[in-house]
């Protein structure tokens, strides 16, 4: 019988045939040889007293992780500092594009009554702003998502959904002109919510059934605005009028379908409820981004695009940045940014209360041998570590 191969643990990945060599009393497997099905049979084969383990090429899906040297295992000091300076440097330049952005969207928003035409050129012009500056650093863009003022709510979901729009269209490789349509469209969807009473519109409870109904109007009051303006586009009229429109046509105001929606629409639908569910009026009922995502996930294919929403989970995440998590080392800490290669392992800013809050560590899991155990809600930590992570 020929010998397996063997690997060490951190080369370990789900999919990979392994044979364990210790008693079966010293190990909670059914058997010694199995297929690893999770994370969680990864995290238990790391625990066992084993530095290699073997496995079989034949009968695993795929080859396991490529071997990381020791001496990258770990970014020495300097080169973490300087990593960090440089992202900090990188959000900064971000976050005062961002903030001009929330400026000039607010102007948009003031003269939608006034002086449509230039609101629709403004709006044009901001989407131009976003695609060439904003979206350069995705993982920037992604932190400041979850920003938001408490006066300014709709100003900052417009601008959320419209960049979450905007990389989620440019990962499913749209064109130009539907790029174009989709940034006016994402930033505009909401315009009708100007003939909802502000009373309504800010209510932290649940609304009354009558309050509902005037509220789902927004959709049909934004397409006729934006008839009105008289130099939107079909697409961008569809995006105002349909984005509460839902996959099996339990959506509002008209209860479309899928096959009724176009793609423009279906993305903006999903972005729009993971803003929602993030940075709802009321921030007791907030959603951390991992929830969030979570239910999208569990909703694809039944009120959710599956493509749309599996699109989203990629370019995301599987800890969306802004997702708080405890580490396998027992640390706890907040995603700053996803890693194209490894969805599992990201980069995390580390609570660490020896540490000034602005030179926080930041590893990138990928070198560091330790993995996310479990996300944790906004309730699971103290307002210590709230305060240092935010």
């Amino acid at each position: 019988m020929t010998e397996l191969p063997s690997i060490l643990l951190s080369q370990l990945r789900v999919g990979l045939y392994v044979s364990l060599e210790l008693p079966w009393r010293e190990h909670s497997f059914f058997s010694n040889a199995f297929k690893i099905r999770c994370e969680a049979d990864i995290r238990q084969l790391k625990a066992l007293p084993l530095e290699r383990i073997s496995y079989d090429p034949e009968r695993s899906d795929l080859a396991p992780l490529e071997v990381v040297a020791e001496a990258k295992q770990r970014i020495d000091p300097a080169q973490r500092r300087a990593e960090m300076r440089r992202r900090r440097s990188e959000l900064k330049r971000c976050e005062r594009a961002f903030f001009d952005v929330v400026e000039r969207v607010r102007k948009i928003i003031t003269n939608l009554r006034s002086d449509p035409r230039a609101a629709v050129e403004d709006a044009e012009e901001v989407v131009g702003i976003m695609v060439d500056t904003l979206l350069g650093e995705s993982g920037a863009i992604l932190q400041l998502v979850n920003t938001k003022s408490k006066n300014e709510n709709a100003y900052y979901h417009a601008i959320n959904v419209s960049s979450l729009a905007l990389l989620l269209g440019k990962a499913m490789g749209l064109n130009d002109e539907q790029m174009h349509h989709l940034g006016v469209g994402s930033l505009l969807h909401d315009i009708g919510e100007i003939e909802i009473p502000g009373k309504i519109l800010r209510k932290k409870g649940t609304l009354t059934r009558a309050e509902r109904d005037l509220f789902n109007m927004h959709a049909l009051y934004g397409l006729r605005i934006g008839q009105q303006m008289g130099t939107l586009d079909e697409e961008v009229l569809e995006i105002i009028s349909s984005h509460h429109e839902l996959w099996d046509g339990s959506g509002f105001p008209q209860g479309r379908v899928a096959e009724e929606l176009s793609l423009l629409t279906r993305i903006v639908c999903v972005v729009n409820t993971y803003d929602n569910l993030c940075n709802p009026v009321d921030p007791s009922r907030s959603k951390t981004p991992f929830e969030a995502m979570a239910y999208l996930y569990s909703r694809a294919g039944k009120t959710y695009d599956p493509k749309v929403v599996a699109y989203f989970i990629a370019n995301l995440g599987v800890y969306p940045p802004g997702t708080l998590v405890r580490l396998s080392d027992g640390s706890i800490g907040r995603v700053l940014n996803l890693n194209p290669k490894s969805l599992l392992k990201p980069w995390v800013m580390i609570y660490d209360a020896e540490i000034p809050a602005t030179e926080a560590l930041v590893l990138d899991l990928s070198r560091e041998g330790v993995d996310v155990v479990e996300a944790l809600t906004l309730d699971a930590i103290s307002p210590e570590v709230k305060e240092y992570l935010n």
